[in-house]
């Protein structure tokens, strides 16, 4: 569900928002270094329906799975509604102008073939694939 500006979104995957709570590594704070004040932090609520998954894998998941809730809270990320799978709804946002924050080399794949611009880690810094 595509409805606000989405060039003005950062849109990060379900795995770059456990990341902080598997490595220790504030993702956050790296992005604004380097994108400024001038994009909204977001994550779609498929990506939240995700992490419940997660966390019915197995016992250490769930912890990190609660530590992300309670980042995804502090940073104030904000939610945007989603209807659809995730990637898929991934790749529309991008289309219309929104970064991705993602290391699933998949989508990654899908979002260059889009055009899309894209952020993922690398040893442990932000990068920015145009």
């Amino acid at each position: 569900m595509v409805s606000e500006d989405a060039s003005k979104l950062i849109i990060l995957d379900t795995n770059m928002l456990t990341f902080p709570a598997q490595f220790g590594v504030d993702i956050y704070d790296q992005i604004a270094e380097r994108f400024g004040k001038t994009f909204r932090l977001s994550a779609l609520s498929g990506s939240l329906d995700e992490l419940k998954g997660i966390a019915e894998q197995k016992a250490s998941n769930k912890k990190i799975v609660e530590l992300t809730k309670e980042i995804i809270k502090k940073k104030e990320i904000k939610i945007i509604k989603s209807e659809k799978y995730v990637d898929n709804e991934l790749v529309a946002w991008a289309k219309k102008g929104a970064i991705i924050a993602t290391n699933d080399k998949e989508l990654k794949e899908r979002l260059k073939n889009a055009g899309a611009k894209i952020i993922f880690v690398k040893q442990k810094k932000i990068i920015e694939m145009i």
